[in-house]
């Protein structure tokens, strides 16, 4: 998750480009070919002291995005699991990660909450199909869509080594 509360975030041009963007990264299909580069500024919010610029900064629909410092140090684990897309900003250039979506949930091993529609609206215990997992970084689960991004312990501790900021990892409790 992008920790928006201790550093900036990057602000939108409004809520139909963030609804955009949404709609732009719940597909695993490239995005590059008509990805038009976007210039984002940053968010203050009013009378506070400037907040730092982290690594990874997220708040305008797609999250995270990722200096160029830390693309650079994690593109071996990032390199088949995300789609990275250029952005400018006025803190120097990132990258949007286009994130795969996989069907890799065990909803009948997982304690999920559903909603009356059948959608998940929550999951307690996770039941994953690790043959899909195999060898992947970082991902976000289909069923669930954009709201959560699941990184691997080696995507983790490469940021941890090399004191990138930004990102508040959670663990997730995962049935074997």
């Amino acid at each position: 998750m992008v920790d928006g509360n201790t550093y900036r975030s990057f602000i939108s041009r409004g809520p139909s480009q963030i609804i955009e963007y949404v709609d732009m990264f719940k597909s695993n299909n490239p995005l590059i070919d008509s990805w038009e580069v976007p210039d984002f500024k940053t968010y203050q919010e009013l009378g506070e002291e400037k907040k730092p610029i982290a690594d990874f900064m997220g708040g305008f629909g797609i999250g995270p995005a990722v200096s160029f410092k830390a693309m650079d140090i994690l593109r071996n684990l990032l390199e088949k699991d995300v789609e990275l897309l250029p952005i400018k900003t006025e803190v120097g250039p990132y990258f949007a990660l286009h994130v795969k979506l996989l069907d890799c949930l065990d909803r009948g091993q997982s304690k999920v909450r559903l909603a009356r529609d059948g959608s998940i609206i929550d999951v307690d215990i996770y039941a994953l199909y690790w043959e899909i997992l195999k060898n992947v970084n970082i991902f976000r689960i289909n069923e669930i869509g954009l709201s959560m991004l699941f990184v691997s312990d080696a995507f983790k501790n490469k940021c941890d080594e090399n004191n990138l900021k930004g990102l508040i990892f959670y663990p997730v409790t995962i049935e074997e």
